[in-house]
């Protein structure tokens, strides 16, 4: 991975003037990368050899290969064999049952409490 380093950034008001120099510093190999900065933006932009791109282009479609396509949704694949809405009716009477339960523990607990 390319590492930024901050003594390289130049702003874009100084790498205009020397735009052919640092050009010219990038395809001879005296610098593997210029990175440029711009006062509105925190991003920067890199100026680099057409072939560092293509050969990280060539690493990312190998381990693409390797690792197989990404996956996909699993859609339609699959049947519900009842209909949601009732699965939902039961699973809300089931709470409720439920919550009544615990508070009729809850008042049956307190009664005893109160008998002592």
């Amino acid at each position: 991975m390319i590492q930024p380093n901050k003594n390289d950034v130049l702003p874009i008001t100084a790498a205009r003037s020397r735009l052919f120099d640092l050009v010219e510093e990038v395809l001879t190999g005296r610098r593997p990368r210029v990175e440029l900065s711009h006062r509105s933006y925190d991003e920067h932009v890199v100026l680099i050899r057409k072939r560092e791109i293509e050969g990280l282009q060539a690493d990312l479609d190998a381990l693409r290969a390797r690792v197989g396509v990404e996956p996909r949704p699993l859609r339609g694949l699959g049947t519900l064999l009842v209909d949601p809405d009732d699965v939902l009716v039961r699973s809300r009477a089931k709470q409720a049952e439920l919550e009544r339960a615990k508070r009729d523990k809850l008042r049956a607990d307190d009664f005893d409490l109160d008998d002592a």
